[in-house]
């Protein structure tokens, strides 16, 4: 059995690391329109889901 993935939240840190990832495929548009370091720096300190509550819970 596989262990799972832990998944962290992305920091403004991480910026670089987005523009690169965006730039490797442009299958990646599908997520965002991220093309410069200013659009990495603003995907990144994007809100997340976290605040919409989920159904049920």
């Amino acid at each position: 059995m596989e262990s799972p993935v832990a998944l962290r939240r992305l920091r403004a840190s991480d910026a670089g690391a987005v523009q690169a990832a965006f730039a490797s495929n442009v299958d990646m548009a599908r997520q965002g329109g991220v093309v410069t370091l200013t659009d990495a720096e603003k995907y990144v300190s994007a809100p997340t889901f976290d605040a919409i509550p989920m159904i049920g819970a």
